[in-house]
């Protein structure tokens, strides 16, 4: 009999449909079509389909035009005057595919499973300050306390890092604490951790994600976002983070893959609760 280990986890690369909407038919407008598609070409993680994820509609206003990026929600993502009519300039360009890029990343964090050999030694929970009766959704407002617990209940040390995913797509590394030490940051054998964290004043009303990371080794996100680690160097999260969010210039600038996780250096647990409208 065989038993079949998995070594490495992947979670699929970064992809997105593109919807071009021109509904004037000027010569113009025709040029600004034709520019849209060439520069977009290089991109892997971009085709142009009319089922897509974003919609990029230009329509006459005054005595230019206005370019609109929208996702399927209709929530705007770019906009730029397009002031000599047939044209983008090479800072709109960029713009343009950064708006994209961040909302895949986003999703990608967001939607990225549980997992990891990891994973089953370790629960994390959600608990509101005020108390919450169970099961229905948590529901926090701003300035509402709550604590993160994370348990391990396994036999040796963990190392823990947080990523927290706000409701308008922003990303924080909350835990490690900026200025601490990574080795800080570990939950012991057979114990508990509690975080005492509050809502921050300004974020938007939606669902805001925890993604907890666990480790056997302690491990630093923010060397990644800073550019201060070689991928020589990098635990298996680390290499996925820099493919994900990284912005040197040439191929890796528009590659579509991402790397895999190795399954024995991490577990991965996600918590979130609802932000509501004040």
């Amino acid at each position: 009999m065989y038993e079949l280990k998995i070594d490495e986890e992947n979670y699929g690369n970064l992809e997105a449909a593109l919807k071009l909407s021109f509904p004037e038919t000027d010569p113009a407008t025709k040029k600004l079509e034709k520019q849209v598609k060439q520069f977009i070409k290089p991109y892997a993680f971009l085709k142009i389909s009319a089922q897509a994820d974003f919609q990029l509609e230009v329509k006459k206003q005054g005595e230019g035009k206005q370019a609109t990026l929208t996702d399927r929600n209709n929530k705007p993502i770019w906009s730029a005057g397009v002031l000599n009519k047939d044209s983008l300039s090479a800072e709109q360009q960029q713009q343009f595919i950064a708006g994209i890029k961040k909302e895949l990343r986003i999703k990608y964090l967001r939607t990225m499973p549980d997992g990891g050999e990891l994973a089953q030694y370790v629960t994390a929970e959600i608990v509101p300050a005020k108390g919450h009766v169970k099961p229905a959704a948590i529901e926090l407002g701003t300035g509402d306390g709550y604590a993160l617990h994370i348990r391990n209940n396994s036999n040796h040390r963990l190392y823990y890092t947080v990523l927290d995913i706000y409701p308008d797509n922003q990303v924080e590394i909350l835990y490690p604490y900026k200025g601490k030490e990574p080795a800080d940051y570990a939950v012991e054998k057979n114990s508990v951790v509690i975080r005492k964290l509050a809502v921050s004043a300004g974020t938007p009303p939606g669902t805001e994600f925890l993604k907890i990371i666990v480790s056997r080794e302690p491990m630093d996100l923010r060397s990644v976002f800073e550019k201060k680690i070689t991928r020589d160097n990098m635990q298996s999260f680390q290499t996925l983070l820099d493919d994900l969010f990284n912005e040197k210039p040439g191929p890796a600038a528009t590659r579509a893959d991402i790397s895999g996780i190795k399954t024995d250096e991490t577990g991965i647990i996600t918590v979130s609760f609802i932000i509501k409208k004040d």
